[in-house]
């Protein structure tokens, strides 16, 4: 009788938040085609499988714990962690004379993170400083590669669709976190309302990072060099 309840609420819970339900799929597709092409990755595209693996298994036990009717706000906040981490060795090994820069840089923002980690609701400043600290890597990047013509065509450069994917979302919740303060007072008049509208849309442009990045999954292959004109 337990599991058959739990069951119902699992399934009211999906009927109620249906595009959280949605994009945690999506993400499963770069994981899986990521996954079944492992081998054939560059180190970079494996450590984006990586990526959406930490924001799957996040949406995982977010999902439990409101399956137990316990809040799971404060994993927004302990996701900022590793996506710096690892937004940060994905760039470090695509631009390996830049490593040193983005390492300190990335020590930097772990440490300013660890000072607005909240166990208790969501922190803006945590969510902030993940998206502006992956907004500022990826630019980087793409000025990198752009200005110095590393890269004969960029449509079939892996990093750029996951870059472009990634960037598209980070830059579309920079505002929503940045005054989540204001967006999760449930005490303000039609609270509710705007949460859920802001909510939704972030979950959106997450599904469309996912298919972007899937689309560089695919364009990834460790042994081929020749789109590249010269070294990054």
């Amino acid at each position: 009788m337990a599991k058959a309840t739990m069951w119902e609420t699992f399934i009211d819970l999906i009927i109620r938040y249906p595009l959280d339900f949605i994009s945690q799929l999506f993400a499963l597709l770069p994981i899986t085609i990521g996954l079944f092409r492992f081998n054939h990755l560059t180190v970079s595209m494996k450590w984006v499988v990586l990526f959406f693996l930490a924001y799957f298994l996040k949406d995982s036990i977010a999902w439990i714990h409101s399956l137990q009717r316990e809040s799971n706000l404060y994993l927004y906040n302990l996701l900022s962690f590793p996506e710096i981490a690892i937004v940060a060795v994905i760039y470090a090994f695509s631009m390996p004379r830049q490593s040193k820069k983005i390492i300190g840089f990335t020590l930097g923002c772990l440490l300013l993170n660890f000072f607005f980690y909240s166990s208790q609701a969501i922190s803006a400043g945590n969510l902030t400083i993940a998206r502006l600290f992956i907004i500022i890597i990826i630019l980087v990047y793409l000025n990198h590669v752009l200005n110095e013509s590393l890269v004969r065509n960029i449509l079939r450069h892996d990093l750029f669709w996951f870059s472009a994917g990634l960037l598209i979302y980070a830059a579309g919740t920079f505002f929503i976190f940045l005054f989540g303060k204001e967006l999760f007072n449930f005490n303000a008049s039609k609270a509710y309302e705007t949460f859920d509208f802001y909510w939704n849309f972030q979950e959106i442009i997450f599904i469309i990072c996912c298919i972007l990045s899937t689309v560089g999954i695919k364009f990834s292959e460790s042994n081929n060099r020749s789109n590249f004109a010269t070294e990054l």
